[in-house]
């Protein structure tokens, strides 16, 4: 999905419209629990894997967001799975505010490439209150009947090689990954058929 909004962004931008006064508080998802700074690395992964998300929030005794940590992140440091997540911890690249503006907020998403990102309140200490995901940019997107859904899917596909073999090893496929800072890999035969997808989600083994 990160793929198709990335080109999204380059192709195509939501009309700015002042009568779209839609906030992330109308938006975002209040069930994603965070991580506390002494959880295990062991535990995050466990989520990450049973949930299929890309990353969690970490937060300290007050809720306060401490960090964040995601699949890649885990995957480096898989041989210390019995050290604390704030170990391991990133600063966010983005944190929304209930009040601020879905459409500001879910661009910025969108051209920072990010898959969930944290939820604060903006007038209790930001304090931690849910995620916005991808999920939720697309339900609101319906919702209001963006013009952009009845774009042709021709129109924003990608042509860049993201694709392995089938006789690749996982660290070429690993280096791929990351090299183009993307979530997944087309697997290909010697006759160039597609014949499964490897993602991040799959090595958390």
């Amino acid at each position: 999905m990160d793929l198709i909004y990335a080109k999204t962004v380059e192709n195509h931008k939501m009309k700015k419209d002042n009568s779209y006064k839609t906030k992330i508080k109308d938006v975002y998802d209040k069930t994603v629990k965070p991580l506390y700074i002494d959880d295990l690395i062991i535990k995050a992964k466990s989520i990450l894997k049973s949930k299929g998300i890309n990353s969690l929030p970490i937060v300290d005794y007050e809720e306060k967001i401490f960090g964040c940590v995601d699949r890649k992140t885990i995957l480096v440091h898989s041989h210390s799975e019995t050290s604390f997540v704030s170990d391991i911890a990133y600063k966010p690249s983005l944190i929304a505010e209930l009040d601020n503006l879905f459409e500001e907020i879910a661009y910025k998403m969108l051209e920072k490439n990010l898959q969930e990102i944290p939820v604060v309140d903006n007038q209790d200490g930001k304090i931690y209150k849910g995620c916005l995901s991808e999920e939720n940019i697309l339900e609101e997107l319906i919702k209001n009947n963006n013009p952009i859904l009845n774009k042709n899917i021709s129109e924003y596909i990608i042509t860049d090689d993201i694709c392995c073999n089938i006789y690749d090893s996982i660290c070429k496929a690993w280096k791929m990954l990351t090299k183009k800072s993307i979530n997944g890999l087309f697997v290909i035969n010697d006759r160039k058929k597609i014949v499964g997808v490897l993602t991040f989600y799959d090595l958390l083994v």
